[in-house]
C-alpha cells in the first residue's frame, strides 16, 4: 500500500542516524556517560548509561564521539569515556589510514615515527589523553589520534 505523510511527523526508522551503524566490536563505559543524538555536547541526551555499561561501537567517529548502540538506541559517546571490553589491556588497534606516532599527545608534538595503514597497534593502560592514545608500535611507545583507530 502506498501513501503520502507529511515530512515534519517522520523520522528515520535508525534512531535517528541518516547513516546505519557499521558495528566493528563492544566496548564498555570508563564512567557514567550521556548517549547523545547527535555528536556534539550540546546534542540531546538519549539515555545516561552507567560506568561499565557494554556497547556496540561503530566505525564513525565526530568531533571525538563515536557512534554505538546502547540498549537499542543509535547515538553518540565522546570516544575518551569508552574502553575495550574487560577494561584490561592491552587492547589492539588498528590505523585506518597512515598516521603518525607522536611524543606527546598533541599535533605540534614530535613524530617518532610514521604507522601505516591497516597496522595494529597495542594500547597496555587504555587510557586516552586529549584525543590521543598511548601505545606500542614496533618497540616504540607513544601518542596517535584516536580519530585515526579501530
Amino acid at each position: 500500500m502506498r501513501g503520502y505523510a507529511y515530512a515534519s511527523y517522520l523520522v528515520p526508522a535508525n534512531g535517528g542516524s541518516s547513516n546505519p551503524v557499521n558495528i566493528i566490536g563492544t566496548a564498555v563505559t570508563t564512567t557514567s556517560v550521556n548517549l547523545r543524538y547527535d555528536p556534539s555536547s550540546g546534542s540531546t541526551i538519549l539515555a545516561v548509561l552507567a560506568k561499565g555499561t557494554t556497547v556496540q561501537i561503530g566505525d564513525r567517529i565526530q568531533n571525538g564521539y563515536r557512534q554505538v548502540v546502547a540498549n537499542g538506541k543509535i547515538g553518540w559517546i565522546f570516544d575518551d569515556y569508552l574502553a575495550p571490553v574487560g577494561g584490561e589491556g592491552p587492547g589492539h588497534f588498528a590505523a585506518t589510514a597512515a598516521v603518525n606516532l607522536r611524543e606527546q599527545p598533541n599535533t605540534g608534538s614530535k613524530v617518532i615515527t610514521v604507522v601505516p595503514a591497516g597496522a595494529v597497534v597495542a594500547d597496555y593502560d587504555l587510557v586516552l589523553s586529549n584525543g590521543f592514545r598511548s601505545v606500542e608500535y614496533k618497540g616504540k611507545t607513544g601518542w596517535i589520534s584516536n580519530a585515526y583507530l579501530n
